[in-house]
């Protein structure tokens, strides 16, 4: 099947949902069935527990109005989740009746068709629990401490081979019957359907002994006892006594070091080989019918969900289609970052993937209060990377009207301007997520992924370049040779393979920037030194005490090597800074920022073609309510680009866009003689907290240049910063 779809736009709600075709993208809308179990941790169950969609079902009439609502505003597309439970209530006895009748409505009226079969917990029927009672609940998902739950368990081979079954007759009967409207068939291992573990509050997923068994084959084929023992610090006589370790805790984000035991990368990587065998099995089988495959994947870069498992970069070549989607909720509260979606679709365009789909998913919105956000997440989307459509669930169908941007939708989608090849990418580490895992919000922050976000926020919302968020395993298949810089924003957790290609391509040339910390510890909890040396650090860095006046010398050479005779003074009161790195500088890099009194006591040095920041002008940026700081950070942040590229040098620079939140600022902070550089460096706010933080972040700023003969701020700083 073949279906030329330059872009989608999908509603979501688990029972069927709908979807519209414009000239250029799909949207559907997710459409939940009655018929289907929900619990209360399903985000379907939002949607579904108004009794709105039971109506509608009840009433043939009211859902073909609905339908006419749903194509008026753009849908065309629906995605209908069907119930194992009802399709196979007696083992071997199929029915699709109930499903036909509401497949046949949404046909008939021109919509195409995503089918989701449900049942890996959700909708699983009462006879194939009984079975599994008989064997013992051999094949029920069950967590570190042996209790189970009503969930598949994926390593039971013999558990999941009915389950396979219901998929392919499902399959088979929808292509059979509305070949022509079914856009994809799809594939999901968890209660929301995407595709990852499920998990009751901490208690991961699976730990059953089945599990067990397999994850002590995995072991042994890939170590011997001695080696095994070497890298986990044990002493194991046997491979059969190994245990599948055990995550109960979270990470601490007040300590400042990410989880270390040496056990956790064999752990997550035994669950991503565990997890896509499962998933293959659920491709394949739909597959063999002739069918394309749409799979689910929730947030990727938070270290909240980590402990699900993030399998975007493992299964490009098992979906046709993939959809994207972020928490707006994060556990405390909504979030306001509406470039996420943006991000999430660029990473997975990098990857490969075919077609990607923006999930939208209402999940505790309020059209009162949340409607702005959900607005600017799907227009910086489309506008920055382009999706090829998008999914929308969980908004209830009263709620249709005060929606602004279900009645915008064509205009939100239509944004089709050409977006030339990135010469900057910016790096984003799975396994920083990964040891990072569990609830670690600092005060209502997750510190890596607001990092992460700022910095796209800033490079390709703000300043308007072409930017590709990348991971680990495009680095690994295709190198760093297609970019001209490098962004790293704070990760602590870098894998060896990666941090030795990062080096190479900088010796080779490469420019690249980084801020605060990065590399500290590799994906097998080891320290090792990060990328200190390749950004001129030397001698130990040190952090900024909590009652640090740091008077600051600026070089008249600090970006290139020239006239390091002249400097001139000035002080500032940097409290509270307590996250300040303090860091000796190597012989042919140069110190923007030192502190006179110690001479390690760098913040942000520079080399003929690196950069380092001793702190994070994006978080400044991120968390500042004033809008000239906040430009100030931004053009601090960015400025490398253009001192190393004054001219541009072939960067790719898209549209610019004015978003709500901050004007486009064309010009260079140095280009404005107005402008003041900011020279209080914000606190992260990882170890500590302040009352005010999320009220008002106040700043202290102060004019660098006291020297007499320097009156002209423009082109002093054009000199000393751009001079080639």
């Amino acid at each position: 099947m073949c279906y030329l779809l330059i872009g989608l736009i999908i509603v979501h709600v688990i029972p069927p949902s709908f979807a519209i075709e414009t000239k250029q993208k799909i949207v559907t809308w997710d459409y939940p069935l009655p018929g289907m179990p929900y619990n209360h941790t399903s985000i379907d169950y939002l949607a579904y527990k108004s009794n709105e969609y039971v109506d509608l079902f009840q009433d043939e009439n009211k859902l073909s109005l609905f339908l006419d609502k749903l194509k008026s505003l753009g849908v065309n597309t629906i995605t209908m989740p069907v119930a194992w439970s009802e399709i196979e209530p007696k083992e071997g006895h199929y029915t699709f009746d109930k499903y036909d009748k509401t497949a046949d409505l949404i046909t008939s009226k021109g919509f195409k068709l995503i089918i989701l079969p449900k049942g890996v917990n959700n909708g699983s029927p009462g006879w194939f629990w009984k079975s599994i009672e008989k064997q013992g609940r051999k094949g029920m998902a069950t967590d570190f401490y042996k209790i189970q739950y009503p969930l598949l368990d994926i390593a039971s081979d013999e558990a999941i081979k009915p389950f396979l079954d219901f998929y392919g007759n499902t399959t088979a009967h929808f292509i059979s019957k509305y070949k022509n409207s079914i856009l994809a068939i799809g594939v999901g291992t968890s209660n929301e359907y995407e595709i990852r573990y499920s998990q009751f509050h901490y208690q991961w997923q699976t730990y059953s002994d089945e599990s067990e068994i397999k994850f002590q084959k995995w072991l042994a084929e890939r170590y011997s006892l001695v080696t095994l023992n070497k890298t986990w610090k044990t002493h194991y006589d046997s491979f059969d006594k190994v245990k599948l370790p055990i995550i109960d805790h979270n990470a601490n984000g007040y300590s400042g070091a990410p989880d270390t035991n040496a056990n956790f990368t064999d752990l997550m990587q035994f669950r991503e080989e565990l997890l896509y065998n499962f998933t293959q099995k659920l491709s394949s089988t739909v597959k063999e019918q002739g069918a394309d495959t749409i799979g689910y994947l929730g947030e990727f870069f938070i270290t909240d969900d980590a402990i699900y498992t993030s399998m975007i970069d493992k299964i490009v070549g098992l979906l046709d289609v993939v959809v994207v989607d972020t928490n707006f909720y994060n556990g405390f509260k909504i979030s306001d970052h509406d470039l996420k979606g943006a991000i999430m679709v660029n990473f997975a365009k990098n990857l490969g993937y075919k077609k990607v789909l923006l999930g939208v998913y209402g999940e505790r919105l309020s059209p009162d209060y949340d409607g702005n956000l959900v607005t600017s997440y799907i227009q910086n989307a489309f506008t920055l990377s382009n999706p090829d459509g998008v999914e929308i669930g969980n908004f209830r169908p009263s709620e249709l009207n005060q929606w602004s941007f279900l009645n915008n939708i064509p205009s939100l989608i239509s944004k089709d301007e050409s977006h030339g090849n990135a010469t900057i990418a910016i790096y984003a580490s799975k396994w920083n997520f990964y040891r990072w895992h569990g609830d670690i919000m600092s005060f209502n922050r997750d510190l890596w992924s607001d990092s992460l976000y700022s910095t796209y926020q800033i490079l390709a919302a703000y300043k308007g370049y072409q930017v590709d968020v990348i991971g680990d395993s495009v680095i690994e298949n295709h190198g760093l040779q297609k970019y001209q810089m490098l962004y790293l924003p704070s990760q602590v957790v870098v894998p060896l393979k990666i941090k030795s290609t990062i080096e190479q391509w900088i010796d080779g040339g490469g420019y690249a920037v980084q801020d605060w910390q990065f590399g500290n510890w590799d994906e097998y909890g080891n320290i090792n030194g990060g990328l200190d040396s390749k950004f001129g650090v030397s001698g130990p860095i040190t952090w900024s005490t909590s009652n640090a006046t740091l008077s600051y010398t600026l070089h008249k050479s600090q970006w290139h090597m020239e006239n390091q005779n002249t400097t001139y003074n000035i002080s500032d009161n940097l409290l509270p800074q307590r996250t300040i790195a303090l860091m000796g500088v190597k012989d042919g890099f140069s110190s923007v920022l030192s502190d006179v009194n110690n001479p390690y006591g760098n913040t942000f040095i520079v080399g003929s073609n690196t950069v380092i920041f001793g702190f994070q002008p994006q978080l400044a940026y991120f968390y500042d309510t004033n809008e000239s700081n906040r430009k100030a950070m931004a053009n601090l942040m960015a400025e490398p680009i253009t001192v190393f590229f004054p001219e541009g040098d072939n960067l790719t620079k898209s549209e610019l866009v004015e978003y709500s939140d901050v004007s486009v600022h064309k010009t260079s902070l140095f280009e404005d003689p107005t402008v003041k550089i900011v020279r209080s460096i914000h606190e992260d706010g990882m170890f500590y907290n302040f009352p005010w933080f999320e009220k008002n972040i106040s700043w202290f700023e102060k004019n660098l240049i006291t020297d007499k003969e320097l009156i002209n701020a423009d082109s002093y700083l054009q000199q000393i910063l751009m001079n080639k």
